[in-house]
């Protein structure tokens, strides 16, 4: 089964593969940085420090520093790229969706869900089934600002909910046609 991947998480790994496309030698000192500083340690430790504990402390301090230049690398990115952290927002707010509706389901509020339902340039972020047998549409958005002007959620609202009707036609509309070829009036 594929892993769970939404529009935004997606956009923003090709985000990455640009932004590391284009700061090949950034990043190729940092790696080179990396392991001299590791090697460094490495003879340091093992030069000057005899006790048991030695190991333990010797793989802390790598860990420590592969998390912190991987946390470097990454805030590098976000920083330099308008884009990223909107498409990071909007990745964990479809990511927290989707593990509320996970819980809706278990809990026997809805029958199930179906998450990123890509629609040419962009997505369905996650369409519901009812216990009822209803189709809901819910798309996630993540803000960080009040909302004074609704008008721009009612237009992005819109567009999901043809695109929304557009799946429900292509995917239900031969089925909705099958059953009705199948039932004939008695004679």
């Amino acid at each position: 089964m594929a892993k769970y991947q939404p529009y935004s998480r997606r956009v923003l790994r090709a985000l990455f593969r640009r932004w590391a496309a284009h700061h090949r030698k950034f990043l190729a000192a940092v790696c080179v940085v990396t392991v001299v500083v590791l090697v460094a340690e490495t003879d340091i430790f093992t030069a000057f420090w005899h006790l048991p504990e030695r190991a333990y402390l010797l793989g802390l301090i790598r860990a420590g520093l592969i998390a912190s230049i991987a946390h470097l690398v990454h805030t590098s990115f976000v920083a330099s790229n308008r884009e990223a952290i909107w498409h990071l927002r909007r990745a964990w707010g479809e990511e927290n969706t989707r593990g509320e509706l996970q819980r809706a389901k278990r809990k026997g509020l809805v029958w199930g869900s179906i998450d990123s339902v890509n629609i040419g340039t962009g997505d369905i972020d996650h369409l519901i089934v009812t216990r009822d047998g209803g189709l809901v549409v819910l798309d996630s958005k993540w803000r960080t600002e009040s909302v004074t002007d609704p008008s721009g959620m009612v237009r992005s609202a819109e567009k999901v909910k043809m695109r929304a009707e557009a799946v429900a036609r292509t995917l239900l509309g031969n089925e909705r046609g099958s059953h009705r070829a199948a039932v004939t009036p008695c004679p």
